[in-house]
C-alpha cells in the first residue's frame, strides 16, 4: 500500500508547507511551526522526508530548507568518511 494513505496531512491544505511570509519574521515561524505540528507524529514522516530531501522549499516531514540542506551535508560527510 502507498504510505501516502497514512500521512497526516492529507486534509490539510498544501499551501500550509510552503510559507509565504518573508523568511525571519515572526510571521514566517509562525506559519512553519503550523506546518511541522501537523508533522509532529505523523506516521509517514520519514517517507515524507525522503521524498522532499531535494527540495529547495516547503516542509517536508517536519524539516525546513534549512534543516534539509544541513541533513544533505551530513550525509555527503558520511559518505565520504
Amino acid at each position: 500500500m502507498d504510505w501516502r494513505v497514512f500521512r497526516k496531512c492529507k486534509d490539510v491544505d498544501p499551501e500550509t508547507f510552503f510559507p509565504d511570509a518573508k523568511e525571519g519574521t515572526v510571521a514566517h515561524e509562525i506559519q512553519v511551526a503550523a506546518a511541522r505540528a501537523v508533522c509532529f507524529g505523523c506516521p509517514v514522516a520519514v517517507q515524507c522526508l525522503q521524498l522532499g530531501l531535494n527540495e529547495q522549499d516547503g516542509i517536508f516531514g517536519g524539516h525546513t530548507p534549512t534543516q534539509r540542506a544541513h541533513l544533505r551535508r551530513q550525509r555527503a560527510h558520511a559518505t565520504v568518511a
